[in-house]
């Protein structure tokens, strides 16, 4: 199989892999083996599909690189977290059924644990700029992937837990999951708002993590409510909220390391979804996040972590160098 642009796509190639509707990917627009039209590829660039992964017989080996397990289990997440705040009140947080993200992130947790790490798919579901539920279930899985990694630096970070607990990444999946939940509490116009460090965000969007910390406070663990609350806090002590105790944004190592991790992920994400456009190459991103905008913005180990997890071309694109 090869990843292939949209736009190279022609009639007549055959799928290796679903199509998932970018704007519900819990369904699949067309199965892997379907023999691709001209209409039909119109119509995959009408609904903001950007790739496609098409059968090539000498690239077969690829195959292992994906995971249709952890796609469907990344797919549940995103149903879980989407039914259960579109199902409640905004402001009633009660009716969350979060045993059941625990169900799933435990299948998603184990999912991942058993695909082997040189050949994991980096490869979050297809997102919409504007899908908060959506970036959030990408976010989580980014997060899982990088503290399943790091499961060492957790041990170091976490020093007053025996090394079993330190590594569990339950409440990094969790807390990742709900990082935005205090966005149901702001105007929905801001809810898609693309926050960048060179930019002050409006304050009604920087409330959405003290809405998010008191939505989550005492309905689960605080390592996980913490997520919600400082996952814009800054490496070098410029994110947000002030906290009241120190009059000053948390920095460095004060910082939980969950937060670190989400945030890495969240920026990550965003970059590969931003609005306006049709987001950038992962290669792009990566470059993006090293640049003068970001720099001082993550937890330095984390950041090496992800560089190296995150390849700059997904396994199996075609990559055209600078000599032709």
């Amino acid at each position: 199989m090869l990843r292939m642009p949209l736009g190279q796509v022609t009639a007549g190639m055959t799928l290796a892999a679903p199509v998932a509707n970018p704007k519900q990917p819990e369904y699949d627009l067309l199965k892997a083996g379907f023999e691709l039209t001209g209409p039909m590829i119109e119509r995959l660039r009408d609904l903001g599909v950007r790739t496609l992964w098409i059968a090539y017989p000498s690239l077969d080996f690829l195959d292992q690189a994906l995971s249709p397990k952890i796609t469907q289990q990344q797919q549940q997440v995103y149903q879980s977290l989407k039914k259960s705040f579109t199902t409640s009140q905004k402001h009633v947080v009660a009716r969350i059924d979060f045993h059941e993200y625990r169900r799933t992130l435990t299948s998603l947790i184990d999912a991942i644990a058993s695909q082997h790490a040189d050949t994991l798919m980096i490869d979050p579901l297809m997102s919409d700029s504007g899908d908060v539920f959506l970036h959030s279930s990408n976010v989580c899985y980014l997060s899982l992937l990088m503290g399943i990694r790091l499961g060492h630096y957790l041990v170091q970070q976490r020093l007053r837990l025996d090394p079993r607990h330190a590594r569990d990444v339950m409440n990094l999946g969790l807390g990742a999951l709900l990082h935005d939940a205090g966005k149901m509490r702001i105007s929905a116009e801001l809810r898609g708002y693309q926050f960048t460090p060179a930019t002050p965000p409006p304050v009604e969007w920087q409330q959405h993590v003290e809405h998010g910390f008191d939505m989550l406070r005492g309905k689960i663990e605080p390592s996980a409510t913490q997520v919600a609350l400082h996952h814009h806090q800054r490496w070098n002590g410029k994110g947000f909220p002030v906290m009241e105790n120190v009059g000053l944004p948390l920095s460095g190592d004060r910082i939980h390391v969950f937060s670190r991790i989400v945030a890495m992920a969240d920026q990550y994400e965003r970059q590969l979804h931003i609005t306006n456009s049709q987001g950038l190459p992962p290669v792009v991103a990566m470059k993006t996040l090293r640049g003068p905008t970001f720099r001082g913005m993550f937890d330095p180990v984390v950041f090496k972590s992800f560089s190296d997890l995150v390849p700059p071309f997904p396994i199996g694109s075609m990559v055209g160098l600078s000599d032709g």
